[in-house]
């Protein structure tokens, strides 16, 4: 969050002043009389440091009146002559002088912070930073009412039932296909990413926009980082069933489709009435400002938005309202692929703004629409204003002539201010620029307060302000910097005029956070940092009452350090991105649950089901099956129900299903459809994330004979999708990664694979790879698996805490069993062939059994070609993201065919090679396997074609005749020598899946002379 110049203060004074690595491992505040020089010195430099106008950042004759420590917290009193220059100062600048005061103390993780108050004259009150902004003047602190009791609410680890080794995190982030009934039911959260692209105004070079953080620094950038952050927030948020009230939209959707009451596409039935007088209106007709319609139990009126879907995609729905007192709880029915969501807004508590109603999967010239209804269970007045989809392109100019340029990025990328000046300014009627977006001195300042300020707007306080405190909340995100040293989260408290209960708030949600990674370490790359102060205070203008009115408690979240290259490789880290935002929504209902009159229980969602598989059981039934999930500290509470969800094409989900049990039998599914399914378990605190996507596809006699199986569980830093900036000059070329999880594992490759075989006329039923390491599916149930390895590899290679190869030596034995007995495999993924041959991991496996030898780690290229057998009349094809692939593959396998095995798919450019590689064992059973994920060919066409063609060559196994051990097609004295190897009699047992068992003829788990006997009536000799 902190600005690179205090940074560079900070450091100077701690060497010059204190000396390298003074109070770095303090336990108490320094001495008064070091205290004092350090600030002297620190507030010289800082009348020597150029401010966000330009000006000095403090005068050069404020003084040092006197310092004194509160626990870890300095308080600093300084005087300003009287007589001399007015001095003004922002918002960035107050945070930035109140940091650099307290910037020799940085180093030591248990300072709180710095509370700074100046006077003018030595005859004067000492006043906050606050009374120095632009028309800010002294005001007298408001009473302060108790704090509320944190003894309800204690931050106290809870019993860990995760297994030793378990992997409990990664999975789809994704909110619920339903609004959920939990802990944040009837609380509306406003939240807010820190920071993004801003026009350069105050420097008068208006055509440059700059980010307002370093643009990629350890392969990150703060700006954008804050964002994906938010994403990951908003979908917790909602499954805990909050109102959620995003600042800078979420989605990731540059297209934009808004429709006005008044547009053509918005149809209505029943009574409905034209509101010409409210100031304040979505639009610029103001002879119909909005419709409204008396709200009944029983619905009598609709309003209908028919959006023209021209690409298909996930796409944020909003919806616009102006709240009043007369409102009510009102039902949104968003139309998507998957079917009908409803969600329900309270807008007698929330609107003036975009509120935030879920991601929905939309495809072209699809039956797509939000409905709004008058049916609600309280009385009042019904609002159909304006509906969004997408959140478009920034499309506000600053400058003017020819430097009167757009930002040219995605408006999500841009900083709040525009936002709310295109939604408030351009796009809406009634709103207060220099009260919302434009009350500052720069673009840059204006954003500071912008949220808050927004948020202020859409809130509907009651006159009490402790009256019903637990149903707002206000959180914004950031990451910290200091000097590449520090590590660790804080929150942070404002010196400006904290809320109501804005230390308390601080602490729990701190305390939280620390206390959730801390259960996760063992599953991270590097060690979490819980440091000695969970809270820091400084001049904050985002989270002060003048912005926000204290009508709502508010805090900034500093989840780590940026410029630490430990703490920037974990907010790079997708699971570590989830597990943060999942343990702020825990934090938020700690805290409100101690308000008065709170209704927000103590309970948190639960983690997603584990295991799952979606079996076909013939004749139209389908069984879904789970383990429950993991529950501790972090992962949530226990779950007590569970709701399944379907879908037909695998991203639009709905018609949810709910059990207690773990498993249901689904009946009806017809001959000839895929269907698609994900679970997600359920308790009081709401909803969990939910499981990765099954498929389901039934024959038209029998059971499915093709086992999809997912074992691309893994979502690390070096999957991230990297964003290339391509403007201004001074950004060109940067690559920051984002944590954009659609982009690195979507956890629905499933998807690809069905859609292939389905157009190759396979039945199929699906299951996540631990049931089969588990033994919860068996293999031999099937005739042919097909195996989504992904970017999966060995967890060694890319953390050392934890360990797991690609395919684990169950798995490599359960394969090799089944293959040997008679089944088909294909076998397609990007590290496959290095972790398992090269890492040696599984080198016998790959080698003798798949027939296939590591080449190189890089092909280097997105483009393939058939080179021979099954896929020689294969074209050429990409695996391209630019033209559609699901992910980027950053390491396509270098294959090569061992010998009776064949090339069937050669790379095209880059370091060339091959790219896949079919082997036939005399049809006892047969292979395919490519060095990159099948998943990520772009074309579908291309896609179901390939697999066609695999299909074919697989179904022709017919397995091995009666004790043909070597699988050459007779059975001789060479198998006699193999069988000899296990012979051990009838005392001794084989393990489960043991190798030896092939040879147990009579199936007694032992291989004696009944076995024997078997073989003896096989002998055909060599033929």
């Amino acid at each position: 969050m902190y600005d690179v110049r205090i940074t560079r203060l900070a450091a100077c004074v701690i060497t010059c002043v204190l000396g390298a690595g003074a109070f770095a491992e303090a336990a108490e505040p320094p001495a008064p009389d070091a205290t004092l020089a350090a600030v002297e010195q620190a507030l010289k430099q800082a009348s020597e440091t150029r401010a966000d106008g330009g000006q000095p950042l403090c005068p050069a004759d404020l003084t040092v009146d006197q310092i004194e420590w509160e626990g870890n917290r300095l308080h600093v009193y300084l005087t300003l002559p009287a007589g001399g220059p007015e001095w003004r100062i922002s918002d960035l600048d107050a945070t930035a002088f109140s940091r650099a005061l307290g910037s020799p103390f940085l180093a030591n993780p248990a300072f709180e912070g710095t509370i700074v108050r100046v006077r003018v004259g030595r005859d004067r009150p000492y006043d906050s930073l606050q009374a120095f902004l632009p028309g800010g003047s002294p005001s007298a602190a408001q009473p302060r009412p108790p704090a509320p009791s944190q003894e309800t609410a204690p931050v106290e680890p809870v019993s860990t039932v995760a297994p030793q080794g378990e992997r409990g995190l990664g999975g789809a982030t994704v909110q619920a296909a339903r609004q959920p009934i939990g802990a944040l039911t009837g609380v509306t959260v406003f939240v807010n990413a820190g920071h993004g692209w801003t026009a350069d105004d105050n420097n008068n070079d208006p055509d440059t926009w700059f980010l307002q953080r370093p643009g990629d620094l350890w392969d990150m950038n703060e700006d954008h980082g804050n964002l994906d952050q938010l994403n990951y927030f908003v979908h917790y948020a909602f499954n805990a069933g909050a109102t959620v009230v995003p600042f800078r939209p979420v989605g990731w959707q540059p297209i934009e489709i808004v429709l006005d009451n008044d547009d053509a596409a918005v149809t209505y039935t029943g009574a409905w009435s034209t509101n010409t007088t409210n100031p304040k209106y979505y639009g610029t007709n103001a002879s119909d400002r909005y419709r409204f319609a008396t709200a009944a139990t029983t619905e009598s009126a609709t309003a209908v938005y028919t959006p023209t879907i021209t690409v298909t995609g996930f796409y944020p729905v909003y919806c616009f309202a102006i709240a009043s007192d007369n409102r009510t709880l009102q039902t949104y029915r968003i139309k998507h692929s998957g079917g009908i969501s409803e969600v329900a807004v309270d807008h007698r508590l929330v609107g003036n703004g975009w509120v935030w109603l879920g991601n929905y999967y939309l495809e072209a010239g699809g039956d797509n629409y939000v409905k709004i209804t008058n049916e609600s269970p309280d009385a009042g007045n019904v609002i159909a204003d304006a509906i969004r989809w997408g959140s478009g392109m920034g499309d506000i100019a600053r400058g003017s002539g020819a430097g009167n340029m757009i930002s040219g990025y995605a408006r999500d990328e841009e900083c709040a201010r525009y936002w709310a000046h295109s939604e408030l300014g351009n796009n809406a009627t009634g709103f207060s620029a220099s009260s919302i977006w434009d009350s500052s001195t720069s673009d840059q300042n204006d954003n500071v307060r912008t949220a808050a300020h927004w948020a202020r707007e859409m809130n509907q306080e009651p006159s009490d302000l402790t009256v019903d405190r637990w149903k707002r909340i206000y959180l914004e995100f950031h990451t910290n910097a200091f000097n590449g040293s520090a590590r660790g989260q804080i929150t942070l408290i404002t010196d400006l005029g904290a809320t109501m209960y804005q230390e308390e708030y601080a602490v729990i949600l701190a305390d939280e956070v620390d206390a959730d990674m801390l259960t996760l370490d063992s599953e991270f790359e590097h060690s979490w940092v819980d440091r000695a102060s969970p809270t820091y205070t400084s001049s904050y203008g985002a989270i002060c009452t003048p912005a926000n009115g204290d009508e709502f408690d508010a805090t900034i979240v500093e989840l780590a350090f940026h410029d630490n290259q430990q703490d920037a490789e974990l907010l790079r880290d997708c699971r570590v991105r989830s597990a943060m935002a999942k343990s702020c929504v825990q934090g938020i209902v700690r805290f409100l649950n101690t308000l008065s009159g709170s209704q927000v229980p103590l309970a948190f969602a639960p983690d997603t089901p584990r295991k799952v598989r979606a079996i076909d059981a013939g004749g139209g039934d389908v069984v879904l099956s789970w383990t429950v999930p993991l529950s501790d500290q972090a992962r949530g509470d226990p779950a007590t129900g569970y709701v399944i969800y379907q879908s037909g094409n695998g991203y639009g989900f709905g018609d949810p299903i709910t059990t207690n049990g773990l498993s249901v039998t689904l009946s009806g599914l017809p001959v000839g459809e895929t269907r698609y399914y994900r679970i997600a378990a359920t308790n009081d605190g709401g909803e969990s994330m939910p499981s990765e996507v099954l498929a389901v596809r039934r024959p038209a006699e029998g059971t499915a004979p093709v086992l999809i199986v997912n074992g691309f569980d893994q979502l690390r830093r070096q999957q991230n999708y990297v964003q290339e900036f391509l403007f201004p000059p001074a950004y060109a070329g940067m690559t920051p990664e984002r944590q954009t999880w659609r982009r690195s594992n979507s956890y629905d490759y499933t998807v690809q694979h069905a859609e292939a075989l389905a157009a190759a006329g396979a039945a199929f039923s699906t299951c996540a790879d631990e049931s089969v390491n588990e033994g919860d599916i068996l293999l031999a149930d099937y005739h042919t698996v097909v195996w989504i390895s992904g970017e999966q590899r060995t967890e060694a290679e890319l953390t050392p805490n934890t360990g797991g190869p690609t395919l684990t030596a169950t798995e490599q034995t359960l394969l090799s069993t089944f293959l040997t007995n008679g089944g088909g495999l294909f076998l397609s993924g990007a590290e496959i062939a290095y972790d398992l041959d090269d890492q040696a991991n599984g080198r016998t496996f790959y080698e003798n059994t798949v027939k296939a030898n590591f080449i190189g780690d890089d092909a280097d290229t997105y483009t393939a070609t058939g080179a021979g057998g099954i896929l020689g009349g294969i074209g050429t094809f990409d695996f391209d993201p630019a033209n559609g692939a699901p992910y980027n593959v950053n390491s396509p396998d270098q294959i090569a065919p061992q010998p009776g095995a064949e090339a069937i798919l050669s790379y095209v450019g880059g370091a060339g090679g091959t790219a896949g590689v079919q082997y036939d064992q005399n049809k006892v059973y047969r292979v395919v396997t490519f060095g990159f994920p099948f998943e990520t060919i772009s074309s579908a066409t291309t896609r179901a074609d390939i697999m066609q063609e695999i299909m074919g060559f697989l179904e022709e196994v017919k397995g091995p005749p009666p004790c043909d051990y070597d699988l050459d097609g007779d059975v001789d004295l060479s198998d006699y020598a193999v069988f000899s190897f296990c012979f051990q009699g009838p005392t001794y047992a084989f393990p489960p899946y043991h190798l030896c068992l092939v040879m147990d003829g009579d199936e007694d788990n032992d291989v004696d002379l009944d076995d024997f006997g078997v073989c003896q009536q096989e002998f055909t000799g060599e033929l």
